[in-house]
């Protein structure tokens, strides 16, 4: 018995170095060290206690734990099935590694079975009252203040967007690609990431760039859109786009939308990073969390919260640190959109550079908002390149509502449909004050 438990144990080893290997080495790859490392101290003590192992197998002929024993096979059963074999081991692993400080630290067979029969209790507790927290985040009332759209956005995805992008040859989300540029019509690119692209907004048409195109052709303008943004684009990546694409499909005009985590690392070929990789946070559950996500209404809202909490105490300056001047993206993303301007000003293409807030939690007004020098970074970035600026900060700000009133969902931050509708209107308005619209299409 004692040297298959030993064996057994370093079978485990399996995972933890496999994810080294791989130099995997996030926040899930230690978890599984530290138990396994926890594991050996574990059995260590145990065998110094139980040599031959007796008070374990007193244990495992009991009542308690057989049944112990069964739960812990279904459970990993349904994570195997469910998740991934991979995500079992790593379950098994905790479990054996728990299962061994149990043992290490009972006097006997007996408080063996009376510590997993109170677990087992403490488990179906909380069991049941995490089922119960499921079931009333389900509930439609709590749902509209908390949930939004449920726990999977690529069901809702899949269900409600118009795909319009599937139905065009650059299999972008853009109206007017079927066919060249017609004679004498005024052609606007619009070139930004997730906010111009329109994720969680359902109609290609209620986005942002066909709001400002509605505004125009109000004014007898032959206007039409070209919507060139793509989810998680930089600004050097849209940079690259204006190159490689944009400009084979003629614009008069060039409208560059920043969001504030345009300073992203980023390289050739479209390759970027997201802020996990910038602003390392730890997940609730490591092993089991991205399975829960998409399946679970009450998961998605309290990991919602404990991000909030750990972006708060742990990056106190939130995403200012992007902007510091030593910071290497900001220094790539500033002379992106400075190449941008030079490339439009070769071919007489004015430009101009349409910077959206992040819509923090709280009220929205100039004297909260944690990244009004951010702002002003970034106006001073664009004025170095010649470019004129539209900030819709202010635009928001003066309807003195919570950040969170402009998100597309309760747990998701991205601009709603009517944030596009404003933001279209402010884009068409300067294009008029521009009078470059009307007077290209004259």
């Amino acid at each position: 018995m004692k040297r298959y438990l030993i064996w057994l144990w370093v079978l485990f080893a399996a995972s933890p170095l496999w994810r080294w290997a791989t130099n995997e080495l996030e926040l899930q790859t230690w978890v599984c060290g530290f138990f396994y490392l926890l594991g050996w101290l574990a059995l260590w003590f145990a065998f110094s206690h139980d040599p031959n192992t007796e008070k374990l197998k007193s244990f495992g002929r009991s009542i308690v734990g057989r049944v112990a024993f069964g739960l812990v096979v279904v459970m990993l059963l349904a994570i195997g099935i469910a998740v991934s074999i991979h995500a079992a081991l790593d379950t098994c692993l905790v479990v054996a590694a728990a299962f061994g400080v149990l043992w290490a630290g009972c006097r006997s067979a007996e408080g063996m079975g009376r510590a997993v029969g109170r677990m087992l209790l403490m488990g179906v507790s909380i069991g049941l009252v995490l089922f119960s927290a499921e079931i009333a985040f389900r509930l439609p009332v709590v749902v509209q203040r908390t949930g939004g759209m449920g726990p999977d956005p690529k069901r809702w995805a899949s269900e409600i967007y118009d795909r319009l992008w599937e139905r065009n040859p650059l299999k972008l989300r853009s109206l007017h690609l079927d066919r060249p540029k017609p004679p004498g019509v005024f052609r606007i690119a619009a070139l930004g990431d997730s906010f111009t692209w329109g994720l969680f907004i359902a109609r290609t048409e209620d986005t942002w760039p066909y709001v400002a195109e509605r505004c125009l052709r109000k004014d007898d303008a032959r206007v039409e859109v070209l919507n060139l943004g793509y989810c998680g684009f930089t600004t050097v990546n849209e940079a690259e786009r204006l190159e490689r694409l944009g400009w084979s499909l003629e614009p008069d005009f060039v409208v560059l939308q920043f969001t504030l985590n345009d300073p992203l690392p980023s390289g050739p070929d479209y390759r970027n990073v997201d802020e996990g990789h910038v602003f390392r946070l730890w997940p609730s559950v490591p092993i089991m969390g991205r399975w829960i996500s998409p399946h679970s209404y009450f998961y998605r809202y309290a990991e919602a919260k404990y991000q909030s909490w750990q972006m708060h105490f742990r990056y106190s300056r939130g995403i200012a640190p992007l902007y510091d001047d030593e910071f290497s993206g900001w220094r790539d993303c500033k002379a992106a959109m400075a190449d941008m301007a030079q490339s439009c000003k070769r071919r007489n293409v004015p430009m101009l550079v349409v910077v959206f807030p992040y819509f923090t939690p709280g009220k929205l007004d100039m004297n909260s908002y944690p990244y009004v020098e951010v702002h002003r970074k970034i106006e001073a970035a664009a004025a170095a390149a010649g470019l004129p600026v539209v900030d819709l900060l202010p635009l928001y700000a003066g309807y003195g509502r919570d950040g969170r009133s402009w998100w597309t969902f309760p747990c998701e931050r991205h601009p709603s449909v009517e944030a596009h509708r404003i933001a279209g209107e402010a884009v068409a308005q300067k294009l008029r004050d521009m009078g470059i619209a009307k007077a290209r299409v004259d």
